[in-house]
């Protein structure tokens, strides 16, 4: 060990564990761990990554992730799915020579628990997500603030491979279902480990890492399956689209689900927002300054130019005066202006700008729809367009961060449609890049409703988007 603080020197680089079941292996390289005194002669390892094989194991056939914080309704079923061998609650066979009325009440009570939400994999077979036994307890547990994270149900699917390697499952498609149920949960879903079973439903291996286990919050519910029914969709249609699995759609994703969690403030819930519409437009190539070239006629270009040129000249003369006396500050100061000048040529076009191109580039006829309902009931700030009310709320947001309402500077009810309108356009995005078909609740409505994704068309009154 080290001395005096220093590094230790003892690096754990393996760790096997051999049992009459099987054998636990840390998969780390550097594995980290503690240790205690002369008196307590302990040492703890803490490997991030480890794998648990049972001994003679055959192949595997399905995967297992039970799923942390994920509180929804069960509404489906699939004849496929009735009696595989990793149901919780498989559908009883209802017995042949029932009268009519026995074979009906039958039939309802195997039923009764037969409760899931399917999806199909890229495979073509059917999987499915289930609840616990206990799931109202661990449900309420929850949302009463009880626990911050729970198991609440599991989520199996076909193995496409019998081989399974732990560095292949990096990108791998149910741990990006993780989060599109965060997405559709408004809670952030995690697992503590990754389960591989054979075709009786008998463990083959276990995979233990970190897996996006965050504390549970409540946040807005954007697939509600008691009136939409679309989580499966959302995760079979998903696996469709280029972008899924990409590392730009996750930090994205993350970005919409913590907007919606209720415990946050409106600055916190749109500096989120901003953040995630920030990062589409960079994805999508929008946030490219424009050259004069692209947008001026040719004889505009050269007259302004060669003012820029002739204005950038004269300051740099006034600057060699400067550095003549001596003055170092002025002439530091005025070369940099000069230089500021130069890039005038180059046009920046800035947040709003970028938002209003991105939801044109998606289709989606908000920004006009807005801007002919602010020409009808002019704001009491005199700013015209949507876009300038974009570029003021994000000002306030990432340079002076608070609005200040007591004194009147800002509308509370202004910022919060903003706030719900921003969300609303972000969750329409998300579900095109991700293929979605289903219905969603749109967080611009005071009611509980639901609609398809492109739901706003270019006759939507400005009152169905909150304003």
């Amino acid at each position: 060990m080290g001395i005096g603080g220093g590094k230790p020197r003892n690096t754990c680089h393996t760790f096997t564990v051999q049992t009459d079941l099987g054998k636990f292996i840390a998969l780390d390289n550097s594995i980290p761990y503690s240790y205690g005194s002369f008196d307590n002669p302990v040492i703890r390892l803490f490997p991030l990554n480890s794998l648990f094989s049972v001994k003679n194991g055959i192949e595997g056939k399905y995967w297992v992730l039970p799923l942390i914080n994920f509180i929804s309704e069960f509404s489906q079923h699939h004849l496929d799915l009735d009696r595989h061998p990793l149901r919780i609650f498989p559908n009883p066979v209802v017995p042949d020579g029932l009268s009519e009325n026995e074979a009906l009440t039958a039939l309802l009570n195997a039923n009764s628990r037969n409760r899931l939400i399917v999806f199909i994999t890229e495979d073509g077979n059917p999987g499915f997500i289930e609840p616990l036994q206990d799931f109202n307890v661990r449900k309420d547990k929850l949302l009463k603030g009880e626990e911050n994270g729970l198991v609440t149900a599991i989520m199996v699917g076909n193995l496409s491979s019998t081989s399974v390697d732990f560095k292949d499952l990096r990108g791998w498609a149910p741990f990006e279902f993780l989060r599109l149920l965060s997405l559709a949960t408004g809670s952030e879903i995690g697992a503590s480990w990754i389960e591989f079973r054979d075709e009786q439903g008998r463990l083959v291996q276990r995979f233990h890492s970190r897996l996006e286990q965050n504390q549970f919050y409540t946040g807005y519910r954007v697939i509600d399956e008691t009136i939409n029914i679309g989580i499966g969709n959302l995760l079979t249609q998903a696996q469709k689209s280029p972008d899924f699995g990409r590392s730009y759609l996750r930090v994205i994703i993350k970005h919409l689900v913590r907007s919606g969690y209720e415990i946050l403030t409106l600055e916190d819930k749109l500096a989120y927002l901003f953040r995630g519409l920030d990062g589409l437009c960079n994805e999508y190539g929008l946030t490219e300054p424009l050259n004069l070239n692209e947008i001026l006629s040719e004889e505009c270009v050269s007259a302004v130019d060669d003012v820029i040129t002739k204005t950038s000249e004269a300051i740099r003369d006034i600057a060699k005066n400067a550095e003549l006396t001596k003055e170092e500050t002025e002439r530091a100061i005025l070369g940099r202006i000069a230089d500021q000048i130069t890039q005038a040529k180059i046009v920046r076009k800035g947040f709003s700008w970028n938002v209003v191109a991105l939801s044109r580039n998606f289709e989606l006829p908000d920004p006009d729809i807005i801007n002919e309902w602010y020409k009808l009931n002019p704001r009491s700030d005199n700013k015209k367009r949507w876009e300038d009310v974009l570029s003021y709320y994000r000002g306030i947001i990432m340079h002076r961060g608070f609005f200040d309402f007591d004194i009147g500077g800002q509308d509370l009810w202004d910022v919060v449609r903003i706030t719900n309108h921003l969300h609303d356009i972000l969750i329409r995005i998300l579900f095109k890049i991700l293929r979605y078909e289903g219905t969603y609740r749109p967080n611009v409505f005071d009611y509980l409703t639901e609609k398809p994704v492109d739901w706003v068309k270019g006759d939507t009154p400005a009152f169905d988007l909150g304003y």
